[in-house]
């Protein structure tokens, strides 16, 4: 199995805010010019991005950038450190409530979420197969967040937690067995749900721990997981 290597993320930014690895594209605004940057980290008091721009410390800018739910968040921010052409690690330092509170639910949710490995916002289509009273049930969702022992998704509807699943993946063409660790609905009546596999296979096919990785080096996927598994 090839794993894709993840670079490893570095100049943590605000140490005294909880930080999530967070990889999403961000808006600079700065008087008349608006920069394309990458983001690397976020916590609820800013985040570091890669830019090709060059702004001084302390000056305000305007950022604008999606979570992983696809909740859209613009602030006010400065300026903290800057390498010209490279990186940028900003400030928030006016930020609307909702947009607070939606970046503080996402950290939260990745700070009590398996801790073992590093996660990665990636939207893939999956599958959970489980059976309620007997009946099989089919269910499609997307995942918002990637990590080695699991991932985070919106479905429109989930077993609730401690449940046993299945899940099938797509673009992999392979399933795992899994359990729900959480199960919230949100307002727009999906449900966002923490699961962790059964084993400890790499099912995504990702290198998250690259310093890591001789020691959990992936071996062809032993759970034969299949829809069928959780219906017979």
């Amino acid at each position: 199995m090839v794993a894709r290597t993840v670079p490893a993320w570095q100049l943590k930014l605000l140490r005294r805010f909880p930080r999530i690895a967070f990889i999403a594209p961000v808006e600079i605004f700065y008087g008349d010019q608006t920069w394309q940057g990458k983001s690397r980290n976020l916590s609820v008091g800013g985040m570091l991005l890669d830019a090709d721009c060059s702004i001084p410390p302390q000056t305000q800018v305007y950022v604008a950038f999606q979570l992983p739910t696809g909740w859209p968040v613009k602030s006010v921010a400065r300026v903290i450190h800057c390498r010209p052409g490279k990186q940028l690690g900003i400030e928030f330092t006016h930020m609307g409530n909702a947009d607070w509170n939606a970046v503080g639910k996402s950290i939260e949710f990745k700070e009590s979420y398996q801790r073992r490995s590093i996660r990665i916002p990636e939207r893939l289509f999956v599958e959970l197969h489980w059976n309620h009273d007997g009946v099989p049930v089919r269910q499609s969702a997307q995942t918002i967040l990637l990590a080695r022992h699991g991932c985070l998704l919106l479905s429109q509807s989930a077993p609730p937690p401690g449940s046993q699943v299945v899940v099938w993946c797509w673009e992999r063409r392979m399933g795992a067995a899994a359990r729900i660790v959480s199960c919230e609905q949100s307002a727009e009546e999906e449900f966002m749900v923490a699961l962790e596999f059964s084993r400890d296979a790499n099912f995504w096919g990702i290198d998250f721990e690259p310093q890591d990785w001789q020691k959990y080096r992936a071996t062809p996927y032993a759970h034969n997981a299949s829809p069928q598994h959780i219906e017979n």
